[in-house]
C-alpha cells in the first residue's frame, strides 16, 4: 500500500511498459479498481484456489462465482448520489475456519451454498469462450 500519487505513478508505468515493450507481468492485489486499469486478464482466488478466471473486463461486468461478485460489489462507487453496491451477504467467519478441509473453499460464506459443495472441490468450467469459473451452480 503505497499513497495515491505513487500508485498512480507506479501503475502507469507499468502500463506504458506493457504496451510500449510489449512485457508480460503477474499484479497480486486485492484491488480491482488498479487491476482493472492495467490488466487484460484476471485470476481470482479464493484461499489460493482459483475461483474464476478470465479476461477482465469480461469477468468484472459478468462475474460468475459468487467470490468473484462479492470482491465487485465491495468496491465502493466514487459518487455521493450512488448508493454502495456492497450487497451481497456472506457470514463473517474466523480466518482459522475460512479454509475447509474438502469442497468447495467458499463454502462456509457461500449463500448459494449446495450439498455438493461440501463433498467435491468443483472444477474450472467455461462458463463463456474464455471465462471460466470453478462453482457447482454452473456445471
Amino acid at each position: 500500500m503505497i499513497d495515491v500519487s505513487l500508485r498512480a505513478i507506479f501503475l502507469d508505468h507499468l502500463k506504458e511498459f506493457k504496451e510500449k515493450y510489449g512485457i508480460s507481468c503477474l499484479y497480486i492485489t486485492h484491488d480491482f479498481n488498479t487491476a482493472y486499469y492495467i490488466a487484460d486478464d484476471v485470476v481470482v482466488l479464493n484461499c489460493g484456489r482459483v475461483v474464476e478466471m478470465g479476461k477482465m473486463e469480461e469477468v468484472i461486468k459478468n462475474p460468475y462465482h459468487p467470490y468473484t461478485k462479492l470482491l465487485i460489489s465491495s468496491i465502493p462507487i466514487p459518487d455521493p448520489k450512488k448508493r454502495w453496491r456492497g450487497k451481497l451477504k456472506v457470514k463473517e467467519l474466523p480466518v482459522r475456519e475460512l479454509r475447509p478441509t474438502k469442497g468447495c473453499v467458499f463454502q462456509q460464506r457461500c449463500p448459494y451454498v449446495m450439498p455438493q459443495c461440501k463433498e467435491k472441490t468443483p472444477c474450472l468450467v467455461e462458463v463463456k469462450p474464455d471465462h471460466f469459473v470453478a462453482c457447482f451452480l454452473y456445471e
